[in-house]
């Protein structure tokens, strides 16, 4: 295991992955955007972010 931070710390503060989230949606209204998710070591950790 990496340790928590990057998507495991965004998974278990899903209040602040969700503000993240929004801010970023607001920000594609001017461009392209695309999303990447830091340091996925499962396949669980990568649906859980998606859904």
């Amino acid at each position: 295991m990496l340790g928590w931070r990057a998507i495991r710390f965004c998974l278990s503060k899903t209040d602040i992955f969700r503000t993240q989230l929004r801010a970023l949606l607001r920000a594609a209204a001017f461009g392209d955007l695309r999303i990447m998710f830091p340091m996925i070591s499962t396949m669980e950790e990568l649906v859980r972010a998606r859904g």
